[in-house]
Protein backbone atom coordinates (compact mmCIF):
# COMPACT_ATOMS: atom_id res chain seq x y z
CA UNK A 1 0.00 0.00 0.00
CA UNK A 2 1.38 3.30 -0.74
CA UNK A 3 2.09 5.93 1.85
CA UNK A 4 -0.12 8.91 0.93
CA UNK A 5 1.01 11.23 3.98
CA UNK A 6 2.22 15.09 3.08
CA UNK A 7 4.57 15.42 5.57
CA UNK A 8 7.30 13.33 7.27
CA UNK A 9 6.66 12.09 10.65
CA UNK A 10 8.83 10.67 13.75
CA UNK A 11 8.11 8.23 16.24
CA UNK A 12 9.79 9.15 19.52
CA UNK A 13 11.71 6.88 22.16
CA UNK A 14 10.11 7.17 25.77
CA UNK A 15 13.58 8.68 26.71
CA UNK A 16 12.67 11.52 24.36
CA UNK A 17 11.72 15.00 26.21
CA UNK A 18 9.24 15.82 23.77
CA UNK A 19 5.81 16.61 25.69
CA UNK A 20 2.75 19.25 25.17
CA UNK A 21 1.84 21.53 27.60
CA UNK A 22 -1.63 23.28 28.34
CA UNK A 23 -2.28 26.82 28.06
CA UNK A 24 -1.63 27.01 31.85
CA UNK A 25 1.57 25.17 31.12
CA UNK A 26 0.33 22.39 33.20
CA UNK A 27 1.89 19.12 31.49
CA UNK A 28 -0.78 17.54 29.08
CA UNK A 29 1.39 14.55 27.91
CA UNK A 30 4.04 13.03 25.84
CA UNK A 31 4.41 13.35 22.40
CA UNK A 32 4.71 9.78 21.01
CA UNK A 33 4.54 10.78 17.33
CA UNK A 34 5.22 14.56 15.76
CA UNK A 35 4.94 15.20 11.97
CA UNK A 36 4.86 18.97 10.59
CA UNK A 37 1.30 18.74 10.29
CA UNK A 38 0.69 17.34 13.70
CA UNK A 39 1.01 15.16 16.35
CA UNK A 40 0.08 11.78 18.43
CA UNK A 41 -0.63 12.87 22.07
CA UNK A 42 -0.15 10.25 25.18
CA UNK A 43 -2.69 12.14 27.30
CA UNK A 44 -5.07 11.49 30.22
CA UNK A 45 -6.99 14.66 29.52
CA UNK A 46 -10.37 14.92 28.29
CA UNK A 47 -10.07 17.31 25.14
CA UNK A 48 -13.32 17.21 22.61
CA UNK A 49 -13.12 15.79 18.77
CA UNK A 50 -12.92 19.15 16.45
CA UNK A 51 -12.02 21.36 19.48
CA UNK A 52 -8.75 23.49 18.93
CA UNK A 53 -6.21 23.76 21.65
CA UNK A 54 -3.96 26.08 22.22
CA UNK A 55 -0.15 24.35 23.45
CA UNK A 56 2.97 24.87 24.36
CA UNK A 57 5.38 21.85 22.47
CA UNK A 58 8.19 22.11 24.40
CA UNK A 59 11.65 19.66 23.80
CA UNK A 60 14.41 20.34 26.32
CA UNK A 61 17.61 19.62 25.20
CA UNK A 62 17.29 21.98 22.49
CA UNK A 63 15.46 24.22 24.35
CA UNK A 64 12.99 24.15 22.19
CA UNK A 65 8.80 26.06 23.77
CA UNK A 66 6.59 26.72 20.59
CA UNK A 67 3.26 27.93 20.72
CA UNK A 68 1.19 26.22 18.58
CA UNK A 69 -2.89 25.67 17.97
CA UNK A 70 -3.87 22.50 17.65
CA UNK A 71 -7.00 20.52 16.83
CA UNK A 72 -8.30 17.13 18.05
CA UNK A 73 -9.12 14.84 14.84
CA UNK A 74 -9.42 11.67 16.76
CA UNK A 75 -8.51 9.14 19.61
CA UNK A 76 -6.17 5.82 19.02
CA UNK A 77 -5.21 3.62 21.62
CA UNK A 78 -2.04 4.73 22.45
CA UNK A 79 -3.48 8.95 22.69
CA UNK A 80 -4.71 11.77 20.75
CA UNK A 81 -4.04 12.82 17.13
CA UNK A 82 -3.92 16.80 16.94
CA UNK A 83 -3.48 18.63 13.91
CA UNK A 84 -1.54 22.00 14.13
CA UNK A 85 -3.36 24.78 12.83
CA UNK A 86 -1.29 27.71 10.73
CA UNK A 87 2.08 27.19 11.66
CA UNK A 88 4.34 29.79 11.34
CA UNK A 89 8.16 29.46 9.87
CA UNK A 90 9.41 29.73 13.11
CA UNK A 91 7.00 26.76 14.62
CA UNK A 92 7.84 25.02 10.91
CA UNK A 93 11.63 25.25 11.89
CA UNK A 94 11.04 23.95 15.74
CA UNK A 95 8.81 21.30 14.54
CA UNK A 96 11.43 20.34 11.64
CA UNK A 97 14.86 20.72 14.16
CA UNK A 98 12.92 18.01 16.28
CA UNK A 99 11.52 15.70 13.65
CA UNK A 100 15.56 15.88 12.54
CA UNK A 101 16.95 14.78 15.57
CA UNK A 102 14.89 12.28 16.12
CA UNK A 103 15.02 10.56 12.96
CA UNK A 104 18.72 10.77 13.32
CA UNK A 105 18.45 9.48 16.50
CA UNK A 106 16.21 5.77 14.73
CA UNK A 107 18.99 5.62 11.80
CA UNK A 108 21.75 5.99 13.71
CA UNK A 109 20.22 2.88 15.88
CA UNK A 110 19.50 1.25 12.94
CA UNK A 111 22.78 1.30 11.69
Amino acid sequence: MEERRKFDRVRLAASAAVYALDEDEKRLGRVLKLGAGGMVLETTAQLAEGSPHHILLVEESEHIRRPLVAVVRFRLPEGIVLEFRAVDIEAAIDIGIIIGKYSSHVQAACA
